[in-house]
């Protein structure tokens, strides 16, 4: 009698009786209808004899029936087996260090989403007890789909429990050692939305890259608002300045951007570091600076709105009103001085603070000096007072006619000499025009 001719439970009784893969192989191959029937068989061999390697070897190759026939006859007992990952494969560029994988490491290496969420269905555990491959490397599948920076990968492991802290056990790192952890290197990736899922998932914002950098400092040179916003709302603190010892607040005025910078002072950001690393610290009147640099006059409200800027002592206030003066920028100049900046001790005969405003025909900044007492009377090398400076100046104008009002309101003197000529016709003169 024929084989074919036998009834299908003989034939399945017969395909068990083999002990042999490639003999149980051989015979289903010898007719399509064989190669159904003794399907069964080769997965229970398979689970039974070799360890479920089907199982590993359909989670690799995403094949969702593989995977369900390997469960269905046995294999389940292998979910968080770990077998040596053959490296000639599409996926050794994504594996990397990865040697020992279970079949949902495998799964998750070739982003095939559905297979993994039936292995998760099965009882396999997003973190088996086997934590280390043959290299002493911490893997889980979560650490593999990072790898890829597949998102949907992730939310379904995260969604089953995967740990998003770094693992307690590692034997690279000893107790209490700074360890970037998922967060960590998803933000050098700059992978926002996936770090969005693990602070979701409850993992620490207090960590930092292998640069130094704190989850913050990467967050604002990405400019991206939602994440900053999410890292402050779990806890990262404003005034973290990270390994590099560089305030949060410098980093947001280098970036010359008022909402990140107002969002970091509303969390009570301030501009000092926390370490003492003399090279790296920043002020606040550095703050100032590089706003006033970049034009930033937005950037430098806050700064002053926020008490950021503050203490005029030094010299340090001096040299950005300085550069305000230079720089030709009365919005800034009227609020340092509004703020207590000044001049630093002139030498006789150098011009004063009211002098360089009022040959500037800065007429705002002039009248706040003026009502803090300044001395409109005081005269450089050449004997020239504000005002007259005032009436020589070349600014528009509008802004030298108000001026030259402003300090005769405060009590210049309209007849006082140069040296050379008399200014109280010039003045009289302006004062009689319709500007």
């Amino acid at each position: 009698m024929r084989l074919l001719e036998l009834c299908p439970e003989i034939i399945v009784q017969i395909g068990e009786s083999v002990d042999s893969e490639q003999d149980l192989l051989a015979l289903s191959r010898a007719h399509p209808a064989l190669s159904t029937l003794l399907t069964r068989c080769l997965y229970r061999l398979d689970a039974e004899a070799y360890g479920g390697s089907e199982l590993y070897r359909a989670a690799k190759r995403g094949s969702l029936a593989g995977v369900k026939a390997s469960l269905k006859y046995g294999a389940s007992r292998y979910l968080d087996d770990f077998r040596l990952r053959d490296s000639n494969n599409d996926d050794a560029e994504y594996l990397g260090y990865y040697k020992m994988m279970t079949p949902l490491m495998m799964a998750a290496a070739g982003g095939n989403l559905e297979v993994a969420q039936l292995l998760l269905g099965e009882g396999a555990s997003v973190e088996p007890d086997l934590h280390w491959s043959m290299e002493g490397f911490h893997q889980s599948a979560l650490h593999i789909a990072m790898d890829r920076g597949d998102v949907r990968m992730i939310r379904l492991l995260v969604d089953a429990g995967a740990n998003v802290e770094p693992s307690a056990t590692d034997p690279r790192f000893g107790p209490g050692a700074r360890r970037r952890g998922p967060l960590g290197r998803a933000m050098e990736r700059e992978q926002e939305e996936i770090a969005m899922i693990l602070l979701d998932a409850g993992a620490s914002p207090q960590r930092y890259t292998l640069r130094g950098d704190s989850m913050l400092h990467i967050a604002l040179q990405m400019r991206s608002m939602g994440l900053v916003t999410r890292l402050l709302e779990k806890g990262a603190s404003p005034n973290d300045s990270g390994w590099l010892d560089l305030s949060l607040v410098k980093v947001a005025v280098q970036l010359e951007s008022p909402e990140l910078l107002k969002l970091l002072l509303t969390h009570g950001a301030s501009s000092e570091p926390s370490g003492s690393w003399d090279s790296m610290i920043c002020d606040a009147w550095d703050c100032a600076k590089v706003a006033l640099e970049g034009r930033k006059y937005e950037v430098f409200e806050w700064l002053l709105k926020y008490g950021i800027v503050a203490d005029t002592r030094g010299t340090k206030a001096e040299d950005v009103l300085v550069l305000a003066i230079q720089w030709d920028m009365p919005d800034y100049i009227r609020a340092l001085i509004e703020l207590g900046a000044r001049l630093g001790a002139r030498e006789i005969g150098e011009p004063t603070l009211l002098m360089i405003l009022a040959k500037a025909g800065y007429f705002e900044a002039t009248q706040i000096l003026l009502s803090l007492e300044a001395e409109p009377e005081s005269t450089d090398m050449d004997g020239r007072t504000a005002l007259f400076l005032a009436v020589k100046s070349m600014a528009e104008m509008d802004h030298v006619f108000q001026t030259v009002t402003i300090l005769l309101d405060a009590g210049a003197d309209p007849n006082v000499v140069d040296g050379r000529r008399w200014i109280g016709v010039q003045t009289t003169t302006m004062k009689s025009k319709n500007f």
